[in-house]
């Protein structure tokens, strides 16, 4: 696996999304799930993911949820254009949650 696809798993496995009904960003079970050393490492990217992915303004701008969502998406696809769409949409989906 590479090291995007792993970053990416760790994103969508960290948010919760797929398996929780709101975004859990849980550290610990990114630690338990790729060891303390990966996990630390994996974190710190997710974190800084994260942030670059809040930079986005579209919450103050976009008329609608879902044009939101998508506007975040596209600001944070400028900025990071190797990260699998899988995190993205993690990203996405987390952010339009915080921002309902």
């Amino acid at each position: 696996m590479n090291d995007e696809q792993q970053v990416s798993d760790a994103i969508v496995f960290w948010i919760g999304h797929g398996d929780a009904v709101t975004p859990i960003r849980n550290d610990d079970r990114v630690r338990e799930e790729y060891g303390a050393d990966v996990g630390e490492r994996l974190l710190l990217e997710i974190h800084q993911l994260e942030e670059d992915f809040y930079q986005s303004d579209a919450h103050v701008v976009a008329p609608d949820l879902q044009s939101m969502m998508d506007s975040a998406k596209a600001d944070f696809r400028i900025l990071h254009p190797h990260i699998p769409r899988a995190a993205v949409d993690a990203l996405g989906w987390a952010y339009a949650f915080d921002y309902k």
